[in-house]
């Protein structure tokens, strides 16, 4: 047999490093090393990224393998000396389903009825929503999302404002979250969302979730540029920013006790862009806050709490020390800028 090629090889790793992501027992140095890995190349991440997709129809294929029929050839299996012996069968398997996963779907699964659910919540409203997995959704003021059960996955697409996510665990039906670019993949867990202007926040108060957010690499010529997921694995305390203009930011800690303090209207914020806080303020007030002068406006950052019952204030408060101008008339939204 020839040497494997190095396709080949990088698809393994990532096998290796899906299936170790997958085990609660991963070690922090072990996160650092997968983390570097990823970032190490291109390919990396294209070949996790395939490894990622492959591994969602395990859970369809429950039982078809066992520990008889899994391969068990001494190249695979020396490729990893020293990792625990039901991890490198939880590999070798996923190894094996890869191919019977393709040769088994090689024809179109028919139609699956999925009705999609939408929900929304006006100006000031807070709304809890239990689906029928027993998850529980809190969806914030003026916000607004679209539920869909499949038989192999569950799927919310968030299209505005702030949502609390408790999720009920299921293992062969991964709960996927989308808000724009931005997609949070869990079995079970608690998390939440928030969008504020361009900037999207993902906290993770129990368990852990996987955020991706693409990043697009500059043209290399032949006229199209290249667009791979950039990942971030978060535990309970992490915290990280997705946004247009920056990608997907490093991971940051928060007080999980913190976690979805919005939903008493009651707004905490520690060196945020106040464009951020005025994006928050918009859906509580009856009026639309349009905010000029954005990316000048990110520049002020501030630390401060505030609640929505005083919107107007806060505006005030911060039209006076960002020098500000402030400008509404009966019709309009409130236009808020910087002074010429």
């Amino acid at each position: 047999m020839g040497a494997k090629s190095p396709q080949t090889m990088r698809l393994e790793d990532a096998t290796y490093w899906r299936a170790r992501m997958a085990d609660e027992e991963i070690t922090a140095d072990e996160r650092s090393d997968f983390h570097a890995w990823l970032n190490a190349n291109v390919e990396n991440a294209l070949a996790y990224d395939m490894a990622d997709r492959l591994w969602d129809g395990v859970g369809a294929l429950e039982g078809v393998l066992t520990p008889t029929n899994i391969p068990q050839t001494r190249p695979f299996f020396s490729r990893w000396r020293g990792v625990a012996l039901p991890m490198v069968a939880a590999i070798a398997a996923f190894a094996a389903v890869i191919g019977l996963f393709l040769s088994t779907h090689s024809e179109p699964i028919g139609p699956v009825e999925a009705i999609p659910r939408l929900y929304a919540t006006a100006i000031g409203e807070t709304r809890e929503i239990v689906l029928e997995d027993g998850s529980t959704i809190t969806l914030g003021a003026k916000s607004s999302m679209e539920v869909m059960f499949e038989p192999r996955k569950r799927r919310v697409a968030l299209s505005a404002g702030d949502a609390l996510f408790d999720v009920a665990a299921d293992a062969a039906r991964p709960f996927l979250v989308t808000h724009d670019d931005l997609t949070v993949r869990v079995t079970g867990t608690k998390f939440d969302i928030r969008s504020s202007g361009a900037v999207t926040e993902v906290a993770v108060g129990e368990g852990s979730v996987t955020v991706s957010f693409p990043m697009v690499l500059p043209d290399v010529g032949d006229g199209q540029a290249i667009k791979i997921m950039q990942r971030n694995v978060l535990q309970a305390g992490d915290r990280v920013e997705a946004s247009q203009d920056a990608g997907l930011g490093d991971v940051a800690q928060f007080d999980p006790a913190s976690l979805g303090t919005w939903r008493s209207a009651q707004f905490a914020y520690a060196d945020a862009p106040i464009t951020e806080i005025l994006a928050d303020a918009n859906r509580y007030t009856h009026y639309d806050i349009l905010v000029e002068d954005t990316n000048a406006l990110k520049a002020f950052r501030l630390s401060a709490t505030f609640s929505a019952d005083n919107v107007d204030q806060l505006i005030e408060t911060l039209a006076y020390s960002y020098d500000l101008t402030v400008q509404k008339t009966a019709e309009g939204p409130l236009r808020i800028g910087l002074k010429k």
